[in-house]
């Protein structure tokens, strides 16, 4: 654990000085970046070369970071995070007051955010005080990577810090199950 925090410490000085990050998280590997740096969100936008249109996630550490961000997590929402077999992204509506940049927000005001339970990516949301971008680490439209030794040559040398963990990990990870917040309280799953 003591080398987990380390390393998130290093790589959060890192996206706190603007770099963006190869990652792996509790799905599968991931592109990201401090998620109020704009400048490191256009880099990745263009490093997937993604429409703008098509927003990107947030990784949280806690209820408390999460409740920062967003206007309110019903009761339903929070029993599912705590309780759902898989990891959980959910798509809340924004709290216009937390400062998120506008290129992160879906038009009808919205934000995805998962809140994650993964040992690394915790740590390194905490030590860096703030959510992190996290998108899967593809070029737009092309398959996601199941383990690092698939993703695209493009992808692990256009990023700044590519981190140095999990590299040769060959367990399949899904991706995270998409619920979102309608009407205030009735969830809805967008993939399950």
């Amino acid at each position: 654990m003591d080398n987990i925090k380390k390393l998130a410490s290093n790589i959060a000085a890192d996206l706190a000085a603007g770099k963006t990050l190869l990652y792996p998280t509790e799905t599968i590997w991931g592109l990201g970046c401090d998620a109020h740096n704009e400048k490191a969100i256009e880099k990745i936008y263009q490093l997937k070369a993604r429409p703008t249109e098509k927003k990107f996630i947030l990784l949280v550490d806690s209820f408390d970071m999460l409740k920062t961000y967003v206007r309110e997590i019903p009761q339903k929402a929070a029993r599912l995070i705590d309780h759902y077999e898989k990891p959980l992204t959910v798509i809340y509506d924004i709290n216009e007051t937390a400062g998120l940049p506008p290129m992160l927000i879906n038009e009808d005001n919205t934000v995805a955010i998962r809140l994650t339970r993964d040992p690394f990516c915790a740590a390194l949301v905490k030590e860096l005080g703030r959510p992190i971008v996290s998108t899967s680490a593809n070029l737009s439209g092309e398959a996601f990577p199941t383990c690092f030794a698939e993703i695209h040559s493009q992808l692990k040398s256009g990023v700044d810090v590519v981190a140095n963990y999990r590299q040769d990990d060959k367990a399949q990870y899904p991706p995270s199950a998409i619920v979102r917040i309608c009407d205030g309280q009735d969830l809805i799953f967008i993939r399950k």
